[in-house]
């Protein structure tokens, strides 16, 4: 499973509520879920930058901070 599909899977899990990076890493973590190349979990800044990258997937609430996502 690719990390934007585990995303999707964690929001899913969570009713598509809005959720920020870290609590989305967070709950990665705790169902172990995704490991990256080297073995590590993906950090906050990992998710972001994923979420970034399949911006068409994810919406985006940058009107609060820290910055919070759900699936599109």
């Amino acid at each position: 499973m690719t990390l934007h599909q585990t995303i999707r899977e964690v929001l899913h899990h969570n009713h598509n509520a809005w959720m920020t990076s870290a609590e989305i890493a967070e709950e990665i973590a705790d169902r172990q879920r995704y490991l990256r190349g080297d073995g590590a979990l993906p950090p906050p800044s990992q998710i972001h930058a994923q979420i970034d990258q399949y911006s068409h997937l994810f919406e985006v609430d940058r009107s609060r901070t820290p910055v919070r996502f759900r699936w599109h």
